[in-house]
């Protein structure tokens, strides 16, 4: 599950994840990279082929709290 929904894939060209991240929370790159590591760290989301985060069975359990 995309942690993004709706989102399209990313293609060549695209801004990297954490920009895209940044600019929907209105945060730096710089706090929304460092989200998405600690959010992988903790084990909540992990990183697809493509490189977008996806939610793990932890993340989707404490997103539906």
């Amino acid at each position: 599950m995309p942690l993004s929904a709706g989102a399209a894939p990313r293609g060549a060209g695209s801004p990297p994840l954490a920009s895209r991240v940044a600019e929907m929370l209105g945060v730096s790159r710089a706090s929304a990279g460092e989200m998405l590591k600690r959010l992988e760290a903790d084990g909540l989301i992990e990183r697809g082929e493509r490189k977008e985060a996806l939610l793990t069975k932890a993340g989707r359990a404490r997103a539906e709290r």
